[in-house]
């Protein structure tokens, strides 16, 4: 529970590891929230980068089936068409040109592919530029898939 809450407070003043470990050990705030007494010792910044992403790792559950793939024209390559395909996905990537005997027909047909795929975009990346703006997640603070996942749940929580 101790490290759960060290996340949180680090997601919250945006702590690096060091910075937490000395925050924990300084502040009567910190000590006061993880439950630690005046005297009693707090975890080192060794602990706090060794032991989170073991037990985050446990936490992280497992992606939910494959769906629609929703991207912009910079993912449309062969190689992410396959991925997708193999994982058991459907493409929806917005396409740069259309090929046809009728090139009016073959405008017309990528117009409205890439409008459907639009309608779905823009309310994704409405949310991501939010965040990005207001919640401090232009960068990620951890390295690694889980502890990232797990600073976009705690910036959610908090």
């Amino acid at each position: 529970m101790a490290l759960f809450k060290a996340m949180l407070l680090s997601v919250w003043y945006n702590l690096s590891d060091v910075k937490l470990a000395g925050s924990l050990g300084g502040r009567a705030s910190f000590r006061r929230f993880h439950g630690f007494t005046a005297h009693e010792a707090t975890p080192e910044r060794t602990d706090l980068a060794c032991q989170c992403p073991r037990r985050i790792d446990a936490a992280i559950h497992p992606a939910p089936e494959p769906g629609a793939a929703y991207a912009d024209m910079g993912y449309g390559s062969h190689a992410n068409r396959e991925a997708i395909h193999a994982a058991g996905g459907q493409q929806r990537i917005a396409q740069r040109s259309a090929w046809g005997r009728d090139p009016e027909a073959a405008r017309a047909a990528l117009n409205a592919w890439n409008a459907s795929v639009a309608a779905v975009r823009c309310r994704i990346e409405k949310v991501f530029g939010t965040w990005k703006r207001s919640y401090g997640l232009a960068r990620m603070r951890f390295i690694g898939l889980a502890k990232a996942s797990l600073q976009v749940h705690f910036t959610a929580i908090a």
